[in-house]
């Protein structure tokens, strides 16, 4: 899983380097679509759907919050952005094309000329800058910490660990 290191800097278009709050948006960039990355490969794979069918089905709802919280309405983060960010979110240069991006390359994507490129992270950039609230920040956040409850407090976790 990449990490953010010491020395990653990002150029970036918006208003770099050292300003704190565009090192605060990035870093939280980052961790977001490391998220929606996961997630994406969670409903791709669907590695308990068979040995484990209703933990499945239960962590798939606790996912569902989630996502519902980032999609509060027209002005935060549609499913479907959601998904695009979770696809986009991948190191192409990986062996299998299945790690997730780089802080650095994540960088390089919004560095870039390319729109189609850094099109996606732009939607999430603006929900957190210019929609979010703290009753948003509120759901999301315990929307995530009821579905990491879930997960480190179900019997499965410690069979898994055998």
């Amino acid at each position: 899983m990449g990490e953010l290191g010491a020395g990653d800097r990002c150029r970036c278009r918006l208003r770099w380097p050292g300003d704190l709050e565009v090192a605060f948006a990035l870093s939280t960039l980052y961790y977001t679509g490391v998220y929606f990355r996961c997630v994406h490969d969670l409903y791709a794979h669907a590695p308990f759907r068979e040995l484990a069918g209703a933990y499945s089905s239960e962590l798939e709802r606790h996912l569902e919050n989630v996502r519902d919280a980032f999609d509060w309405s027209d002005e935060g983060l549609w499913a479907p952005v959601q998904d695009v960010l979770g696809q986009c979110f991948v190191d192409a240069s990986s062996a299998n094309g299945s790690a997730p991006l780089s802080y650095r390359d994540m960088c390089g994507l919004l560095d870039s000329q390319e729109p189609l490129a850094y099109g996606p992270f732009m939607r999430l950039l603006d929900v957190y800058w210019s929609t979010l609230r703290l009753s948003n920040a509120q759901a999301i956040r315990g929307a995530l910490d009821n579905t990491l409850t879930f997960i480190n407090e179900h019997p499965l976790r410690a069979e898994l660990r055998q």
